[in-house]
C-alpha cells in the first residue's frame, strides 16, 4: 500500500544512526519498531479473536538498498561529494 506509516513520529524520534568498527547500523528503540519493519501478528486488547497481520514495512531497507516506493539514497554518492569538498575537489 501507499499509505504513509508515520503517524506520532514516537519510532522515528526514536531511531539512530551508529557509525563504528562494524560499520554504519540504523537502530530504533521503541518496542514495536521490529514489528513494523518485518510486519506480524497483534491481539488488539487482548482479544485473540480479533488477530491482526500487519504487513512488514521495511522502509529503512528500501531506503538503503531500494526495492520501495522511493529512490534508494545514494549513500556513496554523498560521501564522495563531502570528501570531495574537504579536500578542495
Amino acid at each position: 500500500q501507499d499509505k504513509n506509516i508515520y503517524d506520532t513520529g514516537t519510532l522515528m524520534r526514536s531511531g539512530r544512526v551508529i557509525v563504528d568498527g562494524s560499520g554504519l547500523r540504523v537502530v530504533y528503540d521503541e518496542d514495536y519498531a521490529a514489528l513494523v519493519h518485518y510486519g506480524g501478528y497483534i491481539v488488539p486488547y487482548g482479544n485473540i479473536n480479533a488477530r491482526v497481520y500487519l504487513p512488514p514495512k521495511p522502509w529503512v531497507d528500501s531506503v538503503l538498498f531500494g526495492g520501495g516506493p522511493v529512490a534508494p539514497f545514494d549513500l556513496a554518492g554523498v560521501y564522495e561529494q563531502e570528501i570531495r569538498k574537504v579536500l578542495g575537489l
